[in-house]
């Protein structure tokens, strides 16, 4: 049967800065070649988009949605996930967070960066809306997060201060996002307040059910938290009205004797449950494709997110173009294949720097003399 899903759209956040895809231009023809037919686009990178300036100029806007239609591929959605993860932001997570905001504000306090990131996701919003579009990707922020185990025991009542705070910070935003016709879609994500169904239904009790709170679906992060495709299918018919966008990315959970979930903080390549290159994960996207495009007739945007530890950049686009495709418009699914070899780095390279004593001493709490990076001799 026909699918009401559109796509394949790409994510740029991953992909910018590498040959081919440094400017809007370079990388509306980047991914057409790469056979996709919308771009959504990041809104932290100002190379793509001024937010300042989307966010209030609509000829601004005209001029860059004709530049990448001219180039071969239409910016179809935006996203501000670096930015709004810190319109809340616990004192714990605030100096990792400092890559993404400008200089004069780096050495301020955590309540004038919220403040400005507050400012960001407004502007976004009102960008989305200029730029003739109904949604704009989020992060929520992390005010509980760091306490996600119960032990320490928190004190009573720390779970609702936390919402209430985050509810406080977010309505400004949503009630904007109502006067311009814009959805807010947040990614559930580990890290973020908002991070599964539990936690965005808690939320909605502290909005009053705004209706302009929605979701970016992102499976992958689901099944790293051990979900399975049962869970992911009873995920989309409980969520299926707040669900306004959709990154398609795979990923996998596969526990052992020495480790679960959290990961014994090992990097991506030896985590048990990690982000893979579409088709070379555990969700089965063919039914997942089918449930929204055939029997929810759900009219959404088929985004690829690429994110893998394996694979890089150029080989998870390509195979993740043709999946898209094969589950989209029927055509032959890709073959498996291994990784390429390549020196590109991990996929979350963009949001990394390198060795700061000075940053881990603030963060863990220790003196800056007794911090050492080296591992002990075997």
């Amino acid at each position: 049967m026909p699918s009401s899903l559109k796509g394949p759209a790409l994510f740029l956040a991953q992909g910018f800065g590498k040959p081919g895809w440094t400017t809007l231009e370079e990388c509306a023809k980047s991914a057409a070649a790469n056979g996709f037919t919308g771009m959504q686009v990041p809104l932290w990178i100002k190379e793509l988009i001024d937010l300042d300036q989307a966010a209030v100029s609509t000829d601004y806007c005209q001029e860059r949605l004709g530049r990448a239609k001219e180039a071969g591929c239409p910016i179809v959605e935006v996203a501000n996930h670096c930015e709004t993860q810190l319109v809340c932001c616990s004192p714990a997570y605030v100096d990792l967070h400092k890559w993404v905001v400008p200089k004069e504000l780096k050495d301020k306090c955590a309540a004038e960066i919220c403040a400005w990131a507050q400012n960001r996701a407004m502007k976004s919003v009102a960008a989305a809306a200029n730029l003739d579009l109904t949604s704009v990707a989020a992060f929520s922020g992390t005010t509980m997060f760091p306490y996600v185990y119960p032990w320490p025991q928190r004190p009573k009542g720390m779970r609702e201060a936390a919402f209430n705070h985050l509810a406080a910070c977010w309505l400004p935003v949503f009630n904007l996002a109502a006067e311009k016709g814009v959805d807010v879609c947040f990614e559930l994500h580990p890290g973020e307040d908002l991070m599964d169904g539990d936690t965005f239904e808690y939320f909605l009790k502290f909005i009053g059910n705004h209706p302009r709170c929605c979701q970016i679906l992102d499976l992958s992060h689901f099944a790293l938290q051990g979900m399975t495709n049962v869970d992911f299918i009873a995920f989309i018919h409980d969520w299926k009205d707040r669900i306004k966008m959709w990154h398609v990315k795979d990923g996998e959970f596969v526990p052992d004797g020495n480790g679960g979930v959290y990961g014994g903080y090992n990097d991506w390549t030896k985590r048990r449950g990690r982000f893979r290159s579409l088709g070379d994960g555990m969700i089965d996207y063919r039914l997942i494709f089918q449930i929204l495009g055939v029997e929810l007739g759900m009219k959404l945007i088929a985004c690829l997110e690429w994110e893998c530890c394996f694979k890089r950049w150029s080989q998870g686009i390509r195979e993740g173009v043709a999946y898209i495709n094969a589950w989209i418009n029927g055509t032959p699914e890709p073959e498996a294949t291994e990784p390429e070899a390549h020196t590109e780095g991990a996929f979350d390279d963009f949001a990394s720097g390198a060795v700061d004593t000075a940053l881990i001493a603030k963060v863990l709490g220790i003196p800056e003399a007794q911090v050492s990076t080296s591992m002990p001799k075997a």
